[in-house]
């Protein structure tokens, strides 16, 4: 494959995406739902956060999903800094041709499976609660970090494409349970603050495991991302037998 076919592979990837809405766009309007005025939200953005606060804290074990989505994303954002790192200690196994070729397809992977979950996600796993795609996705990070440790390019890039879809199905659970879960007038700033604390995690997480491997080796930084993965896991695997136990 070459740079060509995946920059057409991308764009394919974003004609699709604008295919999707286009067609949800034409559908509503032949189904003649006009939008209707919507009560405003007057109140301050402190006041408004800690409103979207209580309601969120209100349904058991969101906030915890919000913690365990945003500490998924900051996993993908480590993985996407710590596999070019390998791949420049194992040129052999982690290789596809060239390293900005192997880059080139790492890329596409990523922008792949996040628009085919994201996409396709909500009708697969529509009966699959936000529990147990988190669970999922925590046990996919764990198995990605695992394939990155044996560095051979064609065992991490399977596991990397379920990760990071299954991390935007999750995504799209939660934001789903967020819509009915707060009042409406304050939507729009429960959702800016998930997405906040979701985007966040990225660029921490990021600096601090490619730290730990300046400081000491790629491997080590890896081992410690799974020993936060594997934590994650087991707080969220009790939440969710909390949460059905209630």
């Amino acid at each position: 494959m070459s740079y060509s076919n995946l920059a057409f592979v991308n764009a394919f990837t974003f004609l699709a995406a604008g295919i999707l809405y286009a067609s949800v766009g034409l559908r509503h309007k032949k189904n003649g739902n006009d939008l209707e005025p919507q009560e405003v939200n007057d109140q301050k953005f402190v006041a408004t956060m800690k409103s979207s606060y209580t309601q969120a804290k209100k349904a058991s074990g969101l906030l915890t999903i919000i913690g365990v989505l945003s500490l998924i994303n900051g996993v993908l954002g480590a993985m996407s800094a710590l596999i070019p790192i390998v791949m420049a200690g194992h040129k052999t196994t982690m290789l596809i041709s060239s390293y900005s070729f192997t880059m080139a397809v790492l890329g596409v992977v990523v922008s792949c499976d996040a628009a085919l979950g994201s996409m396709f996600g909500p009708q697969l796993f529509k009966k699959v609660s936000a529990f147990t795609m988190t669970v999922v996705a925590c046990g996919l990070s764990i198995l990605t970090t695992l394939s990155a440790i044996t560095a051979h390019i064609y065992v991490v890039l399977p596991f990397f494409f379920l990760l990071a879809a299954s991390a935007s199905i999750t995504f799209i659970k939660l934001s789903q349970w967020s819509v009915n879960t707060v009042e409406r007038k304050i939507l729009a700033s429960t959702v800016g603050m998930l997405n906040t604390c979701v985007m966040v995690a990225y660029p921490i997480m990021t600096t601090i495991f490619t730290t730990i491997s300046g400081a000491s080796d790629a491997r080590f930084a890896l081992i410690a991302l799974l020993s936060v993965e594997a934590t994650v896991l087991l707080v969220t695997v009790r939440m969710s037998i909390k949460v059905k136990k209630s």
